[in-house]
């Protein structure tokens, strides 16, 4: 073998060595939406990227972002497909017409636990039954916001129901909750309630009490009402596309640490925010709250079935959808009283 010949055989194998020990790990953009920094960040999501970057390290790098700089709730799915945005959170309802059984978490004085009810609708997800609304994305966990009391800029003045009262609601199911109890539901973007409220366009919100903190609305909605006129859902995700077009191995990573668990802990940590953001907020001058009867919530209750009825009624195996997820809520809440 001629000397240049040689030099080059023993060059190349070296530099290809070289090339692949220097080869960047793929940084993925992991937008949180959201107004403030949460307990489900802080304590879920936060730490979830920090052990995808230890234990994926040299093949992916999950680069969080918060705010509403990169994308909305409104368009943060068209900016996870389009991959400018790889992991995105958001709420599913936000996305118009994609996502019609995915608003099941909304029936009316069901889920009284982020913790159960993000289980189960991890649950619901991977019994296929969703799988039409899911078939763009990857979800990695899917949390629940919270069960949603009413918020109100003035005391509620009777139990036999919500008669005159606009309120910002989210989905449909809440909406027509909100009217067969003699209210009117107001659609609204989150980052707008505020203003609604405190200039009297609306009366208040339905919303957990982590959205209470997030958005102040105890300054302009300091009424606060026991019931938990149903949830939403969010979700952690990427596009099908982006998922498969990483190496195996970053894959496996995203899905061992992602999944029931981080879904669970997304849940404790939103329960157990909204049961210290409820003790600070009633300290707080001119802060009341009631509890509706158990009598008269019970009434609540058979005025609004037929609300879910026709829910289910409309969408494609959606009785099935209901049947399921309160079937799974209540396994959920079991196993978390055990």
């Amino acid at each position: 073998m001629k000397p240049a010949i040689r030099a080059a055989a023993v060059a190349l194998p070296i530099l290809f060595a070289a090339q692949g020990a220097s080869a960047e790990p793929v940084n993925l953009l992991f937008d949180i939406i959201g107004p403030s920094r949460s307990a489900a960040m802080a304590q879920a999501l936060e730490p979830w990227a920090e052990e995808v970057n230890q234990k994926a390290a040299g093949l992916i790098h999950l680069d969080v972002r918060e705010g509403v700089t990169l994308a909305n709730f409104e368009n943060i799915y068209d900016r996870v497909l389009d991959d400018a945005i790889q992991i995105g959170w958001g709420m599913q309802n936000a996305v118009a017409g994609k996502f019609p059984l995915s608003e099941v978490p909304a029936v009316p004085f069901l889920v009284t636990s982020a913790q159960a009810g993000s289980v189960a609708f991890w649950r619901l997800y991977k019994s296929g039954l969703l799988d039409a609304e899911y078939d763009q994305i990857v979800p990695l966990a899917t949390g629940m916001l919270g069960a949603g009391g009413l918020h109100i800029n003035a005391p509620l003045k009777s139990f036999e129901g919500l008669n005159g009262m606009k309120l910002i609601v989210a989905g449909q199911m809440q909406s027509q909750t909100i009217k067969a109890l003699g209210g009117t539901p107001i659609s609204l973007p989150l980052t707008d309630m505020y203003q609604g409220i405190q200039r009297k366009t609306v009366d208040g919100a339905i919303i957990g009490w982590g959205g209470v903190r997030a958005f102040k609305l105890q300054q302009v909605a300091p009424n606060h009402v026991d019931i938990t006129v149903g949830t939403s859902i969010s979700m952690v995700f990427m596009s099908k596309t982006k998922f498969q077009s990483l190496p195996p191995a970053a894959q496996k990573v995203l899905l061992d640490t992602s999944g029931e668990a981080l879904s669970r802990q997304y849940g404790i940590a939103v329960d157990t925010e909204a049961a210290g953001i409820r003790e600070a907020v009633m300290t707080e001058a001119g802060q009341k709250t009631v509890t509706v009867p158990p009598a008269d919530l019970a009434k609540w209750a058979t005025k609004t079935e037929p609300v879910v009825q026709a829910w289910a009624a409309s969408r494609k195996n959606g009785a099935q959808a209901v049947e399921k997820y309160r079937t799974l809520y209540a396994e959920a809440a079991k196993e978390i009283a055990h």
